[in-house]
């Protein structure tokens, strides 16, 4: 009797290990994006691999010239975009790139990483738009957040280069929306990492020919960083 005894408790005991196992799997392997399109943070939790936070740091890139920047006495001079709101109404000769997201991961497992897919959309508005022509401006991207897919172009590595030119010509959809949409994937080192994950620069360059049309004007770009699913934990040293 002691003996079926030993044997009912020592399989209700191997059972009840292989549910915590299998639950503590489960929980280990997913990791749940939360956040959406209106909001600067989104956070990956799960209590067994740690937190993953994807942070906007800047959204807006902002251009605007003058008749003077413009006069054709000034072939090849470029010039950048402000972050943020225009400061005073002029653009810069400032080439450095705009930190646009950062992503941070904590309490991970010592060896591991994660892997977080992302997508980047850019939003072209103001009214320099409709009178820029092919070659006088680019928006070059750099960073882990758009190291996947996108058009133009098709796959590709960062960084990405787009002539915001080609936003106002066919297709028809992309002409509607003025948009662009890339995909990227996040590599988190355990146990914590921090990592920009995408940096932009906005340029015009003065081609020595009648840009007049453009002088006065604004165009604004925005870059949005979102989750694009789940977290999936990569390897473990």
């Amino acid at each position: 009797m002691d003996k079926k005894n030993t044997i009912l408790l020592t399989i209700i005991a191997v059972a009840t290990l292989l549910v915590a196992v299998v639950g503590a799997t489960f929980a280990y392997f997913s990791l749940a994006v939360t956040g959406d399109a209106s909001t600067t943070q989104a956070t990956v939790k799960a209590d067994e691999v740690g937190t993953a936070t994807l942070t906007s740091l800047q959204e807006n890139l902002t251009l605007s010239l003058t008749a003077a920047d413009m006069v054709q006495g000034l072939p090849e001079k470029t010039y950048y975009a402000v972050a943020g709101d225009l400061d005073n109404g002029a653009s810069h000769e400032d080439p450095t790139p705009i930190k646009i997201a950062q992503m941070t991961y904590s309490g991970g497992t010592d060896g591991s990483n994660y892997v977080c897919p992302v997508q980047v959309e850019v939003t072209v508005s103001g009214d320099m738009l409709d009178n820029l022509q092919e070659g006088w401006t680019l928006l070059e991207l750099t960073g882990d957040a758009v190291n996947g897919e996108g058009q133009p172009g098709g796959p590709q590595k960062s960084p990405r280069q787009l002539d915001l030119s080609t936003l106002k010509k066919t297709p028809e959809e992309l002409q509607k929306a003025k948009s662009q949409v890339y995909k990227g994937r996040i590599t988190l080192n355990g146990p914590d990492d921090t990592q920009d994950i995408l940096s932009a620069t906005l340029s015009l360059t003065n081609k020595n020919v009648d840009q007049s049309k453009i002088a006065n004007s604004t165009l604004t770009v925005t870059v949005n960083v979102t989750p694009d699913g789940e977290c999936t934990f990569a390897k473990a040293e």
